[in-house]
């Protein structure tokens, strides 16, 4: 087929005419090598025949979509609110809003003879996911608070996996240690100094002979075998300005025969200085904590299940035994020293508190069993509406608040990626559209958008940047903050409701939740609320994907939607023929369905006013509902089909997300590697490959046709208009 040259003198007449295809200014068809990337300019220029079809010259497109994250909401279940601790490889927790990919941390990976965990491990994590969440399950027990999703899996006294809303009043849990932050801060660190020094670290006069008059002078040494106790000591000495300066002896410890690292501290004035700092506990109990922490690594030991601080001298004697009591712990004074007693519960719980450096010796509780339980006080249900967290591990399993919790299930239940973009490169997205001329952006996702709590950020970041922002999402995790985004910075809002009631609503999505649907009514209604306040120019839209199971309540929906004050109702067939995952089955069945959904929407259309729109999608599909292809080219997807997916992956069609062939280049970490290959033969070539005829229902097919009989056909003598 042999396609002329392609004059435009009145393209954006044209389109605007028969379409409403958003396109700017015609620029000549001729580039200069000098081309600036960033033009301004939105516009297909079609230039001389390229093996049968008009070669491309593509400027940047006019929207884009951004996938903000493929994970479900609907799906993840096992998850934990924003404050839950997770016990860490050092044996202290740390807050599980705080870890990422790649940590180490304490699970359980043994098993006995049933074939049930049975001993603590260290386990890597393999994904971290967060989402919002709308309930909570929480369970008091003797020890503490635990709050979950409802149906996160928790190990209880019995041995067995039991879902948190199960749990009932004088239930018991297994307990697998102290569960309480402690922040290690400067108390806490002068604190550990302090002990370090009274049990390996040495202060001492001696006479300085340099001087006529020779008087005595202090001085400070610490000499021991392990680099971490040193490393410690000198960095966390230094930042309080007292640097010590590094030597080698051959010390104490297997008579004289093993070689130390020692520390010194050599001048006078500082050495007392020094001295006098480290023993000034300021009343502060973390002073006690960072103690203990410092003389069980110089003094301490941790085996055969039992921990010791050995210690002789009566006054460091004396200093044990009060920082003990006054930190809580349960100890026997013993004549080498003091042991503590309580079992794996107690030993966590000083490692957490005290945090000693030394991992050789806390690590000695791997492969250690847990053998007591903690009884249920209270369960009760908590309205939410955040940010939740989980984690996959390597053992399928780690410690949250002392118990032993299950890996997230959305790895399980969802397949492929589980993406989300990090804030930053959100950030970067925004800034590089703007920068590279696109006029407006879709925020969608593989999932559910809002899974992503950054998400806002890139409303305000488009909004800041001048591009216009269209939010997509299935309403259940808006909150007061989205709201507000949403509301002040889109032009349109597109709802994903596809049900008319709850029950229709729980088939059509696939959950059993009862409540989702309600809270999701109520938060379209708050939008709603919102927009007309500020008197936006932000439209919201109630969208329904109609499929057997809801053809019969397009008209509830219709009169739902309008109740809920939104702009308009979006009606369009869900597609079904050439999506990969309906492939080899069934196809849907709509033969004895079109009377009724024909009388539906004209009842839907009766609701119509001044505030209210029923809008259907019927030109993309045949009368059966079946996808339509009117052209034979994919000529306008670098208008309007592009997409930067959650996974890093930037995809050429956003109905064929996913696909690898549809990739063109990674945006992360870098999104202008994309302008090394927009426009270049490889981008050519890929869109020229496209086939329709093996493509899905198209989303912006019309577009197609409209380059197809208008520049390419010329049907419509467009020189004549």
């Amino acid at each position: 087929m042999q396609l002329g040259k392609l004059y435009m003198p009145k393209i954006l007449m044209v389109i605007n005419l028969l379409k409403g295809v958003r396109v700017h200014k015609r620029i000549s068809r001729e580039w200069s090598n000098q081309w600036n990337p960033f033009n301004s300019a939105k516009v297909l220029l079609w230039r001389e025949h390229f093996e049968g079809c008009a070669e491309l010259k593509l400027l940047p497109p006019v929207t884009v979509g951004i996938d903000l994250s493929n994970r479900c909401n609907f799906n993840c279940i096992w998850c934990l609110p924003k404050g839950t601790l997770v016990l860490t490889e050092n044996w202290e927790y740390e807050f599980i809003e705080n870890l990422k990919t790649g940590d180490v941390i304490i699970g359980f990976g043994n098993r006995d003879a049933k074939n049930k965990h049975t001993s603590l491990i260290k386990t890597k994590i393999k994904n971290v996911m967060f989402h919002n969440a709308p309930l909570l399950i929480e369970i008091m027990t003797e020890e503490g608070i635990i709050r979950t999703t409802p149906k996160h899996k928790i190990w209880d006294s019995r041995g067995r996996w039991k879902l948190s809303k199960n749990f009932r009043k004088n239930d018991y849990i297994t307990s697998f240690g102290y569960s309480n932050y402690q922040d290690r801060n400067n108390a806490h660190k002068k604190g550990w100094l302090c002990g370090i020094s009274d049990g390996d670290g040495c202060f001492w006069n001696a006479k300085d002979k340099r001087h006529k008059n020779p008087k005595n002078r202090c001085q400070f040494r610490l000499a021991v075998n392990d680099v971490e106790i040193l490393e410690n000591f000198q960095r966390w000495a230094k930042a309080a300005n007292y640097e010590l300066y590094k030597g080698n002896r051959v010390g104490d410890g297997y008579g004289g025969k093993r070689k130390m690292e020692a520390i010194f501290l050599t001048k006078s004035k500082i050495a007392s200085k020094f001295r006098k700092w480290l023993h000034r506990d300021d009343g502060d109990v973390n002073y006690f904590y960072g103690w203990l922490g410092g003389i069980f690594d110089a003094e301490g030991s941790f085996s055969n299940n039992i921990l010791r601080i050995s210690q002789q001298n009566k006054l460091i004697r004396n200093k044990i035994k009060y920082c003990l009591s006054l930190c809580g712990f349960q100890f026997v004074e013993e004549k080498r020293g003091f042991r503590l007693f309580g079992g794996q519960k107690e030993f966590i719980k000083f490692f957490n508190l005290c945090k000693p450096v030394v991992s050789r010796k806390k690590d000695k509780l791997l492969n250690s069993k847990a053998r007591t339980k903690v009884k249920v006080i209270d369960v009760k249900k908590v309205n939410y509406n955040s940010v939740v967290y989980d984690i996959e591990t390597t053992c399928h399993n780690f410690i949250a608040n002392g118990v032993k919790v299950h890996n997230c299930n959305a790895f399980e239940i969802m397949q492929g990626s589980q993406a989300m973009l990090s804030k930053d490169h959100i950030l970067r997205l925004a800034d590089f559209c703007a920068e590279w001329g696109v006029k407006s952006v879709c925020a969608g996702g593989g999932g559910e958008p809002l899974t992503n709590p950054f998400a806002k950020d890139l409303y305000y970041r488009l909004k800041k940047n001048g591009i216009g922002c269209a939010p997509v999402t299935n309403g259940s995790l808006l909150n007061d903050e989205i709201i507000e985004a949403m509301a002040s910075t889109s032009r349109w809002i597109g709802i994903s409701m596809d049900a008319g009631c709850n029950s229709t609503y729980m088939k059509v999505k696939g959950i059993s939740n009862p409540k989702i649907f309600d809270i999701t009514c109520n938060n379209i209604a708050k939008l709603t609320k919102r927009v007309r306040e500020l008197g936006t120019e932000c439209d919201v839209g109630y969208k329904f994907l109609l499929h057997p199971l809801n053809a019969l309540e397009i008209f509830e929906a219709a009169k739902l939607a309008k109740f809920l004050d939104v702009h308009d109702f979006q009606l369009r067939p869900v597609g079904w023929d050439n999506v990969l995952k309906t492939k080899n089955k069934t196809d849907i069945d709509f033969d004895n369905l079109f009377d009724e959904i024909s009388s539906q929407i004209e009842d839907a259309m009766s609701l119509e006013d001044e505030t209210f729109s029923v809008y259907g999608v019927r030109h993309k599909f045949q009368f059966n509902f079946q996808r339509k292809v009117e052209f034979k080219h994919c000529w306008a997807s670098p208008i309007s089909a592009s997409v930067f997916g959650a996974d890093g992956d930037y995809t050429i069609c956003l109905d064929m997300r996913g696909k690898k062939d549809f990739v063109l280049c990674r945006h992360y970490p870098n999104p202008y590697e994309v302008l090394k290959h927009w426009n270049s033969p490889q981008h050519i070539k890929m869109i020229q490959a496209i086939d329709p005829a093996k493509c899905p229902r198209c989303t912006i097919g019309p577009y197609h046709e409209v380059v197809e009989q208008v520049f390419i056909k010329d049907r419509m003598c467009r020189d004549f208009l």
